[in-house]
């Protein structure tokens, strides 16, 4: 599993992969600060951390294969 986070704009996209179990890709922030792609099905969205300015929301998602 991993934790990191993403931009409002991925909202929708990651409900989505958690609805359907689909893997996406996703631009976010690591807990570190760095910005990267992560891959897999997001396992929970939660809203309103401010950790990282402009990332919102912290996904759980698997660590694709």
């Amino acid at each position: 599993m991993s934790q990191f986070y993403a931009q409002d704009a991925d909202e929708r996209r990651c409900i989505d992969s958690m609805n359907s179990s689909a893997p996406i890709t996703i631009i976010g922030r690591s807990a570190e600060g760095r910005i990267g792609p992560f891959r897999g099905v997001v396992k929970s969205v939660e809203k309103g951390h401010t950790a990282h300015p402009g990332y919102p929301l912290r996904i759980t998602m698997t660590d694709a294969k």
